[in-house]
């Protein structure tokens, strides 16, 4: 996964309208039960700087959930959606 998207993996916001009745930390213990882990990419952010799992909070005792791609693997700057545009694709489109 991305870099922003490991981001909400971490962000109550996703997890249910009301985070009292469900919250991030239940999630992560069922990813966690179920042996999911991530591979995230890292990415450049405003100001050019790369951002990986390192820069992320995550809650203590769910690290190992994420493995991070080094950035001499995986350093491109362009965004998804800089992709999408540079072949037409709007995320309202179809295919």
């Amino acid at each position: 996964i991305g870099y922003d998207t490991a981001v909400r993996l971490f962000d109550d916001r996703f997890y249910a309208e009301d985070a009292r009745s469900y919250d991030t930390t239940h999630a992560l213990s069922e990813l966690q039960e179920l042996g999911v882990r991530f591979i995230v990419g890292g990415r450049h952010d405003a100001d050019g700087l790369f951002k990986t799992v390192e820069d992320l909070d995550i809650p203590k005792g769910y690290e190992h959930l994420l493995i991070a791609i080094p950035e001499e693997i995986f350093s491109d700057p362009i965004s998804s959606t800089q992709i999408r545009r540079s072949q037409g694709i709007e995320m309202g489109d179809r295919q």
